[in-house]
């Protein structure tokens, strides 16, 4: 058991998150395409804050259209120890008139430069120009606070079905 721990060290260093940065993990399976997009921590008010995220690449090319709908949230659920939320981004496919999920954001907190840390990587992590006509969130004041910084020029509108939940 200790041989493979320094084997598994060796290779991947001692970061036990680093292992999703290089294949297998880092893949799609079963194939070449790179699933894993980011990693970045970051200190706020002395704690360190940690982002992970994974887009697959086919719908990642949604983000490439102008005026898409976006639609951004947050569940508290499903995350792994040390984790707040994971943070999906969903890009409208007018093909199919559904949303589809693009990103999943893995977040250690669930603070306003949080919000804007995960935008900010979204967009430096995307190849083109992330050029919204909407985007859809819940009544977050940090998230929506955030996205309004990020994408100036977007339409951001709280979602109604949270709005009736928070009420």
């Amino acid at each position: 058991m200790n041989r493979a721990y320094h084997a598994h060290r060796n290779h991947y260093g001692s970061n036990i998150h680093g292992v999703v940065e290089v294949p297998p993990l880092s893949l799609v399976a079963g194939t070449s395409l790179c699933f894993f997009r980011f990693q970045h921590t970051y200190m706020h008010s002395n704690n360190l804050e940690r982002l992970i995220g994974w887009a697959h690449p086919v719908p990642l090319q949604l983000l490439k259209y102008r005026n898409t709908s976006l639609f951004i949230d947050g569940t508290f659920r499903c995350v792994p120890a040390k984790f707040h939320q994971c943070v999906i981004l969903m890009a409208h496919d007018n093909a199919t008139d559904l949303f589809v999920p693009v990103y999943y954001v893995l977040c250690s907190s669930k603070q306003q430069d949080m919000y804007w840390s995960v935008l900010h990587r979204i967009i430096a992590s995307s190849d083109e120009k992330i050029q919204p006509g909407s985007m859809v969130c819940d009544f977050e004041a940090s998230l929506i606070n955030a996205a309004q910084v990020q994408f100036p020029d977007t339409n951001v509108i709280g979602c109604f079905s949270h709005f009736k939940q928070d009420c």
